[in-house]
């Protein structure tokens, strides 16, 4: 379970929570959880994925041959 996941559950979870304890927080519990939504759904459309990276090209180095 990726860390954004566990984020956007617990505070699911605690507005879950407020609105239980107040019930008037019914209409303010569809928005946080809208907005939970959007933020993760963001969050989410972010994955990053390194660019292609070809290997440099190697330069081969001849010595010079021994004379003598």
């Amino acid at each position: 379970m990726s860390l954004t996941a566990i984020v956007a559950l617990a505070l699911a979870i605690a507005a879950v929570a407020l609105s239980y304890r107040n019930p008037k927080l019914g209409g303010a519990l569809l928005v946080g959880i809208a907005v939970l939504g959007a933020i993760y759904a963001l969050l989410g459309a972010q994955t990053t994925t390194p660019p292609d990276q070809t290997p440099a090209p190697s330069s081969s180095t001849t010595l010079p041959a021994k004379t003598g």
